[in-house]
């Protein structure tokens, strides 16, 4: 027999798991429906599907555009707290929805504001996992959005140094390089992607430093 405590938080988990089943039934029929992403992603929260989570918070960006609600499906994922293994992506799917809320405001004030927002959670993604090359990329790419461009190309060869296949981040640095009319860098990084063995050099050669 169980007791009453052990007989609660088995049908607790018996319950997530119906509930999470059904959503995901759900979603092969209501892929647009924003409704059906928030239960999804509240079903895998509440299974401790972090991961997963992320993942549903992501699609929602990328497919339907609910910024907002995208928002707050990241900030439920990180009630799970600073020290879960996942917290730091929470923090990035956090700051990549506050980007993308501030690319369409009308008002500069509004779109500051965001975009302020997007690179606190991004730097608290960073110090949450200092290796992360994709905390570093999305601290870089809002710190260019802010025109701080110094910073934006050291955390961009921090990024590089941690996964130097990451073409964004490859991409990322040419800009920057060509912003500061560091042509001929920029160029040489070019050259060096189409060769990867060759980028971890040009990134730490002194004209890059």
């Amino acid at each position: 027999m169980f007791s009453p405590v052990q007989a609660q938080h088995l049908n607790l988990i018996f319950t997530e798991n119906l509930s999470l089943k059904h959503w995901e039934r759900a979603m092969k029929f209501s892929f647009e429906e924003y409704h059906i992403w928030q239960q999804f992603a509240n079903a895998l929260i509440c299974d401790r599907q972090y991961e997963k989570s992320l993942q549903a918070v992501k699609l929602c960006y990328e497919h339907v555009r609910k910024y907002d609600q995208g928002i707050t499906l990241s900030k439920v994922a990180l009630e799970a707290g600073d020290g879960h293994p996942m917290a730091s992506r929470a923090y990035i799917a956090l700051g990549v929805g506050y980007s993308l809320k501030a690319s369409e405001m009308k008002l500069k004030a509004d779109r500051h504001y965001l975009h302020n927002k997007a690179l606190k959670a991004f730097e608290k993604a960073h110090i949450l996992d200092p290796n992360d090359y994709l905390s570093l990329f999305h601290l870089a790419l809002q710190m260019a959005v802010l025109r701080q461009i110094e910073d934006a190309v050291k955390y961009t060869k921090l990024a590089l140094k941690y996964n130097a296949d990451h073409v964004h981040s490859l991409h990322l640095l040419v800009l920057l390089l060509t912003a500061q009319n560091q042509h001929q860098d920029a160029m040489d990084l070019v050259n060096a992607a189409l060769t990867s063995t060759q980028i971890t050099s040009v990134c730490s050669s002194p004209s890059l430093r």
